[in-house]
């Protein structure tokens, strides 16, 4: 194929070179192994150009490419075709960074090509078929910086050009060369002068001449005198342009061949001198008359065989070795040939014997000394100034070299300086310099001595001084290595200085060194050295420190310093700073903050301005941080930043408000120990009314009211651990009762922890509380989230020992957990280490019975040493670690200070927390008439097997049919489970270590179900999953967040919660209100829920307002605080129990370990312990619910007394209000069960606080619910020590206000009180004596073994309840029971008598109304004894009243004969029916209506008492007549006007 050259043919040019280009391509990548960069379409375009250039005429073809199309922008490429000659790449690349282009990839393949004429005629292989080798370069580059690379790109193209130029004509002149130097030899061979000189230069040429030197040019001079004149016709290889120089003989210069460096650098191969092989012809005279001079380049052999081995310098190194006067083999000799061996080539040649033995010898010399040495020799012509310096290697660097470049330069006024670094083995590092001075010009006089002096001060004049200033630091306190940029910036007195600074830090430690600049032109204010031992720092790293305090950074410096071989990184750094020059004290401070601020001890943001603005130091800034992030938690509208910005337009105020906190908790202000002594109270008010003073001069409202609230939380301020030298965070214990700004409910204490690691907040109801610590998510408002939880803990603890408390805490710099999960999780539990740390810190502790305030605490609230922790959400693991921080900090809690560690109670173990949750689903379904240890029901579920309370609930009952159930990874769907086959399988998968519901035997499920995961994108829905899910027809597919909600709607019989999320809501709420953001795609309304019943196993499953709608429209349903109180309940039997153990352990009476083995064998009592509150409550509900249970007036007057006793907030609580109570009033309706759940936890709560105010603890008679309290086991075996037990009055309390409640109803003691006007330790006292006198004990006991239904058991307990608030309430108005035993010695035996004989005593129709309720109350398996008392429910006050006649001095028969006739004479039971169906709504009402029922029980007593005396006939004869003349629905006039006539009746007046 022909490609014609006519440029007018392009077209036919391409179209042939596509047919062409191809075996072109095919030819680059077989000779090179082509990886990506080599992409056969890159390859093929810069062919297609390559092409193009090799059509063009001439020897040489280049072609710069700018931006070619085969780049990506960045690349410019270098193109070159010629005919195959050795040293091209070299020269081509040579070129290119001779003009500063940087060489990204080389490619220079051999191809063949055949030429005719003007036209390529073929491409083959290279030698075969007429093709001849041609290189073909293609070279990637990258231009200069700076320059017109178009420009640039043409200079490049010109000069190589050229250079190719000269190879094509060395190279062409090659071997003519090389004949020429053969011959040459054979002339010096000939010629005259001495033999050996004769010898030795033959022997170098041919020496040469075998492929160990470049030719470049020839040419033969005739010499006359000085000037050499060409030989005409001599001429080859490169053409000399430009002056010429000539190695002209000197008159001792008697040397034939002569081997020197050219003036002109080589454009061939590499970019260095030419070297110049002059060899001179002698006449017989022995004068010089011509000379054949070789330009080129000595090959490598020339520079790395041994001198041994290369003619001349064999003889020279003798020559050497002979005047230095040392043997070959001595030590000397050695060193000398060493050093010969080592010494620069080029010198060797050029020099004579005689030149070099003195450096030789000074070399050699030198070689076992540190210091520096300079050893000069001039070129024999003027024009080369040759230098080695010899520098110790621990003070040579990358300045070095440059120092003495610029100093050699300088002196010699030399144009080009070159120069070569060696390192070897030796201590000194060698630097050889050759400066060359303009063409036409020769070397100055030079003075050596002053050169090495000028060289020494320039290398080694910072490390002397050092060295001098160091002498004094012992040896073990140095060995430290400044670099260059060091040295040029600070003198050696101030490297002294650093060193000393650095020999004191501690490991890892920061060093800051702030001072004013010496160099006046230095624009910054103050200087800042920052020693850094862990890593080097960037100004990014460095700038918000800095900018947050205050400064601006004008410069900086880095540097990098070897301190006895570790690294240590200076940044030195100038700042302008704000205000007047700073003393001493201010740039302290200064230092301090940024150090803190670095290390992360303290945060970076606008508040560090206080440092430099106020003059206040970093923990100072710190504590009004706190203070400010406190404010934010709480509420505050106005953001951190601008509160900060509020203190720093303030500074004095700020000041002040430090003040205040100092003064108020520092320990060393005042000496009034542990406690704030009046002269501190007086002082701290003090301060505060001036800073109030100070305050009314802000013009700022903002700015007022941010300082204002500021001011309140110091004043509300009760402890901080402000002054613990180790404490790891700051915290301040405060009271948010006295904050009024602090949202609703207030807690009485608060414990605020910050740090730049971990915040968080602890909130307790009362000096005794408890409750978990959580993990929280919320950074912005943690708080928000745990006082909602402590709202709902408060509640959930009415039933234990402890008020609500709860805490939570938030990691500020949480690795990724995606990325490196365990990381993540050992910095969260660091952090729940440093809050819990914290906590402790603010906390007492008890020391041998003693209460120990904590260490540099002074106190505003007097002995707070119980703290009590548990785990939550993110903590369920951390018992253990807690436990293990209460140990380091001695706290004597021990390891009940968190319970459910290793050695405390496993709740899934026990399943306590669903055993008791499913008391209530018991209750539930008895109410919907399923007795769920018989009947088969349905259920749907939240959670899976694995799970502690859900895996346990699914276990209580071999009758579940557990239809469909969900958890955060899968959907389990089974339409008609056989309950028998699915228990089974849901307990294999409970007893696995780890399960989920894909764990499931899918034979097992049956047809229509499945298990799927919930990443699929939809779920195919089957007939059989409609009809149990209740789904529409037409749906076939889902997406799993719909199938969840179709779950929640299924109408089943049970809704099962054990799992974490809010899965439903009110209709009026909306799903940002629930704050569960997860779970917002699956969540529904409680109008859609059509299960009958829920259990709430876990916590927040519904909101408060969605469990009120469900039960408004018919569900059955509790709250999570009353389901799964059980576990709480047990965590607080194990604190209470380890407490009392624990102090056995200290005494000595039992080991630790047997201490251990004590809990667990307790396991099933504490247990049965627990699950009786989760029953009794249930009772209590379940009768308030009931027709008889309190109306909705007596609900309404409760929860306002509860109000304003400062307990119940409605709007807090999702209770109704006031206006919502009377319009349920008027309806006819109450509250539903949601809403007594939180009445009958508020009701304990305000109840407990009440008892602990009284002496009722210290009776004798309650404190036995103490022994009650613990297991069996500890009765039998530590009932002697238990009133010891620190906890011993609030245990007395809760269980006998437990007991109270949940037997006597949720409103008795306020309506007892309403009637009767007697304190919460009368009632009580009374009811127990009430419970006592008529066994009511033993027949609810006897009831519970009896095991009947949850109906009829309802219907018997409310009869007992009855009976008791009746007796009750005749107690308290019969002179109450303060002496509670003798109360009961008084009345049990005249009470029992008469029930005994009750049945003989009545007659008529009230003897067959008892007897039918005896014995319907004995058909359902009580014995008669107890059917007895139950049935007495209506006679209960008046056989009270029969026994006190009688303790008067009558026989009890006698007694009851007359009063019981005088009963019937007036219908006494009819009459008091009457009474109790007056209105009783209102208070009013109610207290006339007591009164009433007291007053007809008073004319009855009295009426007996006269009776006795003149006989029944004569008292009360015409009662009957009374009491016929009301009529069955009577009003309350008429009912005062009945009870009034028969006071007359009986002879006394009545008024009412």
């Amino acid at each position: 194929m022909r490609w014609p050259r006519d440029h007018d043919e392009g077209d036919l040019i391409v179209s042939e070179m596509d047919n062409v280009i191809p075996a072109l391509v095919a030819a680059v990548q077989k000779q090179y192994a082509v990886g990506d960069h080599y992409r056969e379409e890159v390859i093929r375009q810069a062919m297609e150009h390559q092409v193009q250039l090799a059509l063009q005429p001439g020897p040489v073809r280049v072609d710069v490419v700018v931006d070619p199309p085969w780049s990506d922008g960045q690349i410019n490429s270098v193109q070159v075709v010629m005919d195959d000659r050795p040293f091209l790449v070299d020269t081509v690349v040579s070129c290119l960074l001779k003009h500063g282009w940087r060489v990204e990839d080389v490619r220079h393949p051999i191809i063949g090509v055949k030429r005719d004429c003007n036209t390529i005629e073929t491409v083959g292989v290279p030698g075969r078929g007429g093709c001849a080798p041609e290189s073909w370069i293609h070279i990637d580059v990258t231009a200069p910086l700076g320059v017109d690379i178009a420009q640039a790109a043409e200079q490049l193209r010109d000069d190589l050009c050229a250079c190719l130029d000269q190879v094509v004509r060395a190279t062409d002149d090659w071997g003519a060369m090389h004949e020429a130097m053969l011959r040459t030899a054979e002339l010096v061979s000939a010629s005259q002068g001495p033999a050996d000189d004769r010898d030795s230069s033959r022997e170098l040429l041919e020496w040469l001449a075998d492929d160990h030197f470049m030719y470049l040019s020839y040419q033969e001079f005739a010499v006359d005198g000085e000037p050499m004149t060409p030989v005409a016709g001599t001429h080859l290889g490169i053409a000399e342009d430009g002056p010429r120089f000539d190695a002209i003989a000197h008159s001792d210069d008697k040397a034939t061949t002569i081997v020197t460096k050219d003036s002109v650098r080589s454009a061939v191969q590499r970019n260095g001198y030419r070297d110049y092989i002059g060899v001179r012809i002698l006449d017989e005279h022995g004068a010089v008359v011509a000379e054949h001079r070789f330009l080129g380049l000595l090959g490598s052999a020339a520079y790395t065989e041994s001198v041994a081995h290369i003619p001349t310098l064999r003889a020279k190194a003798s020559r050497i070795l002979a005047l230095s006067g040392y043997h070959a083999n001595s030590h000397g000799g050695k060193a000398v040939v060493r050093t010969i061996a080592e010494f620069p080539r080029d010198d060797l040649f050029e020099a004579s014997a005689e030149e070099l033995v003195p450096l030789i010898m000074t070399i050699v010399d030198l070689r076992e000394k540190q210091r520096l040495r300079a050893l000069v020799r001039r070129g024999p012509w003027g024009r080369f100034f040759h230098l080695l310096v010899f520098v110790p290697a621990d003070r040579f660097d990358a300045s070095t070299v440059g120092v003495v470049e610029g100093i050699v330069a300088k002196r010699t006024g030399a144009v080009e300086v070159d120069s070569t670094t060696m390192m070897g083995e030796s201590s000194l590092v060698r630097i050889t310099v050759t400066a060359k001075v303009a063409d036409g010009e020769v070397l100055p006089p030079i003075d050596d001595e002053e050169l090495q002096a000028e060289l020494a001060d320039a290398t080694s004049n910072w490390d002397d001084e050092f060295i001098t200033l160091a002498s004094g630091i012992p040896s073990n306190r140095r060995g430290i290595d400044f670099g260059p940029e060091y040295k040029q910036e600070f003198t050696a007195k101030q490297g002294i200085l650093d060193l000393e600074l650095l020999n004191g830090l501690a490991q890892d430690d920061l060093g800051l060194v702030m001072y004013r600049p010496d160099d006046p032109a230095d624009p910054s204010d103050l200087r800042l050295k920052i020693f850094s031992q862990r890593a080097p720092m960037t100004l990014s790293q460095v700038m918000p420190h800095l900018s947050s305090l205050g400064v601006q950074i004008v410069d900086e410096h880095p540097h990098r310093i070897i301190l006895r071989g570790q690294e240590v990184w200076l940044f030195d750094l100038g700042l302008q700073t704000p205000g007047e020059p700073w003393k001493e004290a201010g740039r302290r401070r200064f230092t301090e903050a940024f150090a803190a601020s670095w290390k992360g001890e303290c945060e970076s943001d606008t508040f560090s301005g206080l440092v430099t603005e106020a003059g206040l130091s970093w923990p100072q800034v710190a504590m009004l941080r706190c203070i400010a992030r406190y404010l934010r938690q709480v509420g505050s509208p106005f953001s951190q930043t601008y509160m900060a910005r509020a203190l720093r337009a303030n500074p004095h105020l700020a000041r002040d408000l430090v003040g205040m906190v100092e003064a108020k908790f520092d320990p060393t202000a005042f000496d009034d120990g542990d406690d704030a002594g009046p002269q501190r109270l007086a002082k701290v008010e003090e301060l505060s009314q001036g800073f109030l003073a100070d305050l009314e001069d802000v013009a700022s409202l903002d700015h007022d009211r941010i300082l204002r609230t500021m001011h309140a939380v110091i004043k509300a301020m009760i402890r901080t651990n402000w002054w613990q030298s180790d404490r790891r965070a700051l915290a301040f214990k405060i009271r948010p009762t006295d904050l009024d700004f602090a949202p609703a409910p207030r807690p009485k204490f608060e414990i605020f922890v910050n740090s730049p690691r971990v915040s968080g907040t602890h909130l307790r109801f009362g000096a005794i509380a408890r409750g978990g610590l959580r993990w929280s998510d919320r950074p912005e408002d943690f708080r928000t989230e745990v006082l909602g939880l402590v709202k709902a803990q408060m509640v959930k603890n009415s039933v234990i020992v402890p008020a609500g408390a709860k805490g939570g805490f938030v990691p500020a710099h949480l690795p990724d957990s995606t990325t490196n999960r365990a990381e993540w999780a050992e910095e969260g539990k660091e952090c729940y280490r440093i809050f819990l740390s914290s906590l402790l810190s603010l906390t007492d502790n008890v020391v041998e019975g003693r209460v120990v305030a904590p260490e540099n605490v002074v106190r505003h609230d007097g002995d707070d040493p119980y703290l009590v922790v548990a785990a939550d959400k993110g903590t369920a693991t951390f018992s253990d670690t807690a436990n293990a921080i209460a140990a380091e900090h001695g706290f004597w809690l021990g390891d009940a200070f968190a319970s459910g560690g290793s050695h405390g109670y496993d709740h899934k173990a026990m399943g306590i927390t669903a055993r008791g949750a499913w008391e209530s689903v018991t209750r539930h379904l008895a109410d919907l008439g399923i007795d769920q240890a018989a009947d088969d029901f349905t259920c749907i579920g939240i959670g899976d097997m694995s799970g502690d309370v859900f895996g346990n609930g699914m276990l209580l009952s071999e009758h579940i049919k557990l239809v469909a159930a969900f958890n955060h990874r899968h959907i389990f769907v089974d339409p008609s489970p056989d309950p028998e086959i699915s228990w089974q399988e849901r307990h294999r998968l409970f007893g696995l270590p780890r399960s989920s519901w894909d764990d499931y035997d899918s034979s097992l499920i049956s047809e229509g179900g499945g298990v799927w995961d919930r990443t699929l994108k939809s779920i195919p829905v089957n007939p059989r999953m409609r009809e149990v899910l209740g789904i529409d027809t037409a749906v076939s597919r889902m997406t799993p967040d719909d199938l969840i909600s179709a779950i929640l709607r299924a109408p089943v019989d049970l809704l099962w919660n054990g799992g974490i999320g809010t899965y439903v809501r009110a209709t009026s709420e909306t799903d940002a209100q629930v704050g569960d953001r997860a779970n917002d795609p699956v969540r529904i309304t409680a109008q859609e829920v059509r299960a009958k019943a829920a259990g709430e196993g876990g916590n927040l499953g519904w909101t408060q307002a969605g469990r009120i709608e469900y039960a408004r429209n018919g569900g059955r349903i509790n709250t999570d605080f009353i389901d799964n109180s059980a576990g709480v309940d047990t965590s607080d039997h194990e604190v209470n129990i380890k407490i009392l153990l624990d102090a056995e352990v200290a005494a000595g009476r039992i080991s630790e370990k047997e201490r251990d083995e004590l809990l667990p064998a307790m396991a099933d009592d504490v247990a049965a312990l627990v699950l009786r509150h989760n029953r009794s409550q249930n009772l209590a509900l379940a009768n308030a619910l009931s027709p008889s249970g309190p109306t909705a007036g007596v609900l309404e007057a409760w929860m306002c007394q509860l109000e304003q006793s400062g307990h119940l907030d409605r709007a807090v609580d999702t209770m109704p209000s006031t206006t919502e109570m009377n319009r349920r009033m008027a309806a006819g309706q109450r509250l539903s069960s949601p809403e007594l759940c939180t009445l009958l936890a508020w009701t304990k709560i305000a109840l407990c606080d009440a008892v602990l105010a009284t002496n009722l603890p210290e009776d004798p008679f309650v404190a036995d619910r103490l022994v009650g309290y613990f297991p069996p086991l500890l009765r039998r075996r530590f009932a002697e020590q238990m009133p010891a037990h620190r906890l011993h009055r609030e245990i007395i309390t809760t269980e006998a206000v437990n007991r109270f409640v949940d037997s006597q109803g949720i409103t008795a003691y306020y309506r007892l009180r309403l009637q009767t006007g007697a304190n919460i330790a009368q009632v009580i006292r009374c009811q127990l004596a009430a419970r006592s006198v008529f066994g009511l004990g033993k027949v609810e006991t006897d009831l519970t073994r009896l095991g009947l239904d949850a109906t009829r058991t309802a219907k018997i307990r409310l009869a007992l309840r009855n009976l008791a608030m009746h007796a009750t309430r005749w107690f308290l108005n019969h002179g109450g029971a303060d002496d509670i035993a003798g109360t009961i010695e008084t009345y049990r035996y005249g009470v029992a008598k008469l029930i005994e004989n009750l049945s003989e005593l009545l007659h008529g129709d009230s003897a067959d109304a008892w007897q039918e309720k005896v014995d319907e109350v004995t058909e359902l398996g009580l014995d008669r004894s107890d059917a007895a008392v139950v049935a007495a429910y209506d006679w209960g006050p008046v056989l009270l009243s029969v026994v006190e006649i009688s303790e008067e001095g009558h026989p009890l028969d006698e007694v009851a004969d007359a009063y019981l006739t005088l009963a019937r004479r007036v219908d006494m039971i009819r009459l008091t029916r009457l009474v109790e169906q007056l209105p009783q709504d209102r208070p009013t009402d109610a207290r006339v209506r007591a009164s009433l029922r007291e007053d007809l029980l008073q004319v009855m007593s009295d009426a007996t008492r006269r009776a006795l005396k003149v006989g029944t006939d004569n008292v009360l004869a015409h009662g009957g007549r009374i009491v016929e003349s009301i009529a069955a629905n009577p009003d309350l006039a008429h009912c005062v006007v009945m009870v009034s006539d028969l006071r007359s009746a009986v002879g006394q007046e009545v008024t009412l």
